[in-house]
């Protein structure tokens, strides 16, 4: 079963046996065609090369003391802040 056919909770145990199994072959070739080390080693650097780096998870708190303040945040979109609502409710409040 391939990797991007499993369920996603079984993805990183796949992954993790995959890469032993092939640290095993790999390491098999080597020590039968010891000739082939260096040609093995470069061919795995250029693969990691290839490869996307280390994801990283990103935490940021805001807070907003003022009064009437918001903090907002947004990743890969837009925030849109329709002002007329408030607007409208001010007026409202003042023709209290």
């Amino acid at each position: 079963m391939a990797t991007r056919e499993a369920l996603p909770e079984w993805r990183d145990d796949i992954r993790t046996n995959l890469a032993r199994d092939w640290q095993v072959r790999l390491s098999d070739l080597v020590r039968r065609t010891p000739d082939l080390a260096e040609d093995v080693l470069t061919w795995v650097r250029e693969t990691e090369e290839r490869l996307p780096g280390a994801r990283q998870m990103l935490v940021q708190n805001v807070t907003a003391t003022a009064p009437g303040a918001v903090a907002q945040g947004v990743q890969h979109g837009t925030i849109v802040n329709h002002h007329y609502a408030s607007a409208a409710a001010d007026a409202a409040t003042e023709r209290s």
